[in-house]
């Protein structure tokens, strides 16, 4: 005797629903992992800012001016906040100069802020660079 009866059995149902939850998870996955490293991505963008603007300020002055930082640390905290936004999580600017034996400046700019990740935080850190020759 064969049946004319058309449609899904309890087990067919439940099989598509625990499929399509799993494809539902992966895709939410694959959302929050990219909405992360956009963050990731936007902060890094910011702390190059802030090393460039200070690098500018720095190339603006005189080579005398720059020398005289040679063992002075500077070091500025919650830079970000100061322009009005406050993206980067408790971020530290430290400039340093040092002189090597062509009299050339070495300025080395640093920013180093904390980044939120899933178990907690851990810091990141970008550094700039540049020399500076003395006029003869």
């Amino acid at each position: 005797m064969k049946s004319d009866k058309k449609g899904c059995t309890l087990v067919e149902v439940i099989i598509s629903a625990a499929i399509l939850g799993i494809v539902i998870i992966s895709l939410s996955n694959i959302f929050v992992l990219s909405k992360i490293g956009s963050a990731k991505a936007k902060h890094r963008m910011k702390a190059m800012n802030l090393l460039r603007t200070k690098m500018e300020e720095i190339k603006e002055r005189s080579y005398y001016n720059i020398e005289a930082l040679i063992n002075i640390d500077e070091v500025e905290s919650d830079v970000d906040d100061y322009i009005g936004t406050d993206e980067l999580l408790n971020d530290t600017r430290t400039t340093s100069v040092s002189k090597d034996a062509n009299n050339n400046l070495e300025v080395t700019v640093t920013i180093v802020w904390d980044e939120k990740r899933w178990l907690g935080t851990g810091q990141q850190s970008e550094d700039l660079v540049t020399l500076i020759t003395p006029l003869n």
